[in-house]
């Protein structure tokens, strides 16, 4: 009766999109939906938009945003980078055009932007950094780190280790 029962069992057939190997990562999801967005706008490479900031700078990047990538016919330089910029920026951003420039190039590893084209409006507002408040550590943590870095003779260098290990140690709660 068992014999029976294999010959008329249908095989399972998959959902050829069904997920194996249990949960994905956020990013990789949002990632596949943003993609195409950014390839419409000419960005092939999302990372300029969202490391902007690394990119030109703070300061700059916190009155600018990067609007599409246009390549003239298919070719993969000569490209026009089209940025939007608070009114007064502009003219700075002119200024600035081939340090930009370079900057974008050096990003890409290869000469793909040209020129800039800016455009003068409202940027859309960024998320602000939350700061989390650390707490205190104790006289035995701060006498152990100090000891870690008492080796370091850069003043300045030995302030900003100690500012780390600070905050290392703090997060570990």
């Amino acid at each position: 009766m068992a014999k029976n029962f294999e010959k008329t069992r249908v095989p399972s057939k998959r959902w050829k999109g069904s997920r194996t190997g249990g949960p994905r990562k956020l990013a990789d999801t949002l990632s596949r939906l943003s993609d195409p967005v950014f390839r419409r706008r000419g960005f092939a490479v999302r990372e300029i938009v969202t490391r902007w900031s690394a990119i030109v700078g703070v300061q700059l990047a916190a009155q600018s945003c990067p609007e599409k990538l246009i390549f003239p016919g298919n070719e993969g330089g000569n490209a026009a980078l089209h940025i939007k910029t608070n009114g007064p920026l502009a003219l700075e951003l002119q200024h600035l055009s081939p340090l930009i420039i370079d900057r974008v190039n050096t990003y890409y590893g290869f000469s793909a932007v040209s020129r800039l084209v800016l455009h003068q409006g409202p940027i859309p507002p960024r998320p602000k950094a939350v700061q989390h408040a650390m707490r205190a550590l104790s006289d035995g943590e701060q006498k152990a780190l100090n000891e870690t870095v008492s080796a370091v003779r850069n003043n300045d260098l030995r302030h900003a280790l100690t500012a780390l290990g600070h905050s290392i140690i703090a997060s570990d709660q």
